[in-house]
């Protein structure tokens, strides 16, 4: 039987953070802390129980705060919000054209997506 492949996808948002664990490309775990204007702790204390479950697999960080994390730990994988919602969209579904995403604090409405565009994310993604 093969070995799944997982990686970890953290959302630093300016409320809470996000963390999604994906096995082979599907969601396996979700769990989102809320930080209360301390990221950095409420990131390491996340980090560092999902790194006991999934000690080999990547990290890559994105959303608001995530700038903050990357200071203290540059070692972290960054992707900037628009890519990584398109790579998630694509991934998880293709068939989608548009992109509404809404946080505590903003909200962007990303559309049309060209069949081009969204080939280009699904690639990305699944790399």
């Amino acid at each position: 039987m093969k070995d799944k492949a997982f990686s970890i996808g953290v959302d630093c948002g300016s409320a809470t953070i996000k963390a999604a664990v994906l096995a082979d490309g599907a969601v396996a775990k979700t769990r989102t802390v809320r930080h209360h204007g301390d990221v950095t702790q409420a990131a390491q204390k996340l980090l560092t129980e999902l790194a006991q479950a999934w000690p080999q697999a990547p990290v890559v960080l994105t959303g608001s705060m995530g700038g903050r994390l990357q200071e203290n730990c540059p070692s972290l994988a960054a992707l900037d919000e628009i890519p990584a919602l398109q790579q998630g969209i694509a991934l998880l579904a293709p068939e989608a054209r548009a992109l509404i995403e809404v946080g505590s604090q903003s909200a962007r409405f990303n559309a049309p997506f060209s069949s081009r565009d969204w080939a280009a994310a699904r690639r990305r993604a699944l790399r």
